[in-house]
């Protein structure tokens, strides 16, 4: 079956990414984060988006077993996977297979930002704790 190869697949050359842009991260001493965001194959679809899936050209009929099996594979030490972000809203938030509406858009800025808040809140505490250079002062 080729379900599982094509799932491992993405699975492994999103994690290599992802390895990649930590890496590059670290390197620069920056803080970083990585989301797995919700599509169309993921949804609680409404009716308007069942439908707007069942008249897609495009993708392959396989493509919802490929994205959920490979949500299973992603590396979640490297990655929040925040693939349910959009079940609770009841109307269409999908302009396609992952594009969102405004109202999407805002429901997954909202749990990323529930995910990196914890690290803003110690960026702040770090930066209010440290004195400010004496102007002239080399940083």
């Amino acid at each position: 079956d080729h379900i599982p190869q094509r799932a491992s697949n993405v699975a492994r050359i999103f994690n290599g990414g992802i390895t990649v842009a930590r890496g590059l991260a670290q390197s620069q001493r920056m803080r970083f984060a990585s989301f797995w965001q919700p599509s169309l194959f993921s949804k609680i679809k409404t009716e308007d988006e069942e439908q707007l899936f069942r008249t897609m050209a495009l993708p392959p009929p396989d493509t919802q077993k490929i994205y959920r099996l490979a949500t299973l594979l992603i590396d979640k030490n490297q990655t929040h996977v925040i693939t349910g972000a959009l079940d609770s809203i009841k109307e269409r938030v999908m302009y396609d297979d992952c594009h969102v509406t405004e109202k999407g858009s805002r429901a997954i800025a909202a749990v990323i930002f529930d995910k990196i808040k914890p690290d803003l809140l110690e960026l702040v505490k770090q930066k209010t704790s440290r004195p400010e250079p004496q102007e002239g002062a080399a940083p």
